[in-house]
């Protein structure tokens, strides 16, 4: 496997298992209108390194 899909698996998964641990403080921190802003930065964070994932993983092909 090519090593720039590996290193952007890992770190997907990495982000993935922070997102679940600190996911009941967020509920929480939503209410407020930084954790708005938090929960906006993790959904673009996830979905920039689900596009990164999907163009490293294309690459092997």
């Amino acid at each position: 496997m090519n090593k720039t899909a590996l290193r952007t698996l890992i770190v997907s998964q990495v982000f993935s298992l922070f997102f679940l641990i600190f996911m009941p403080v967020l509920v929480r921190l939503l209410n407020e209108a930084w954790g708005r802003v938090l929960y906006a930065f993790l959904a673009l964070a996830a979905i920039g390194l689900a596009l990164a994932l999907r163009y490293a993983l294309n690459g092997l092909e």
